[in-house]
């Protein structure tokens, strides 16, 4: 889905950097290896007021999920849920993964494939984690190890289930 900033009375430039704002906050959590929530999220945001369940909330979430989709990382939006009650994404979290070609039949499941993903890839490196991925390789920073972790995530044996195109049985898959 296409979104634009003029949808929102913003700029170009407005947008991107909001879309980053929100991207940075979801990331310090993921490296954290935690889940964040809407109202934290918005927090972060400081270009203007961004209510955590606002519409703007919604679309750029869904643009970073989007984005992310794009450059072949998992669901980073997976780790925003409710702060209390249920403490799960949203509704509109799974109607973007379907928007985006995502195909899964317990939506349960595939949120948390997907949370597990974002850890994997992005979150701080266990001890056992850092030692088997980074082995053989210059200690070039966590950007580089999460990388080579998040590469791992991909191209390893169940790769299949969250590459586009791919069905592999009842896993979720994207088309």
């Amino acid at each position: 889905m296409r979104r634009t900033a003029s949808q929102f009375g913003l700029t170009d430039e407005q947008w991107d950097n909001a879309k980053r704002q929100v991207r940075s906050a979801i990331l310090e959590a993921a490296y954290d290896r935690r889940m964040t929530w809407y109202g934290e999220v918005a927090a972060r945001v400081d270009l203007f007021d961004l209510e955590p369940y606002s519409a703007l909330m919604n679309h750029l979430l869904g643009a970073v999920f989007e984005d992310e989709r794009d450059a072949g990382r998992p669901a980073l939006t997976s780790i925003v849920t409710h702060k209390y009650g249920d403490k799960e994404p949203g509704s509109g979290f799974y109607a973007e993964a379907r928007a985006l070609g995502y195909r899964f039949t317990e939506p349960f499941i595939f949120w948390a494939e997907q949370v597990q993903n974002v850890f994997k890839c992005m979150g701080a490196p266990t001890a056992a984690a850092s030692r088997q991925s980074t082995s053989g390789l210059p200690n070039s920073g966590r950007a580089n190890r999460n990388a080579v972790r998040c590469l791992a995530v991909h191209i390893g044996p169940h790769a299949d289930a969250r590459q586009p195109g791919r069905e592999p049985g009842n896993r979720s898959s994207v088309s």
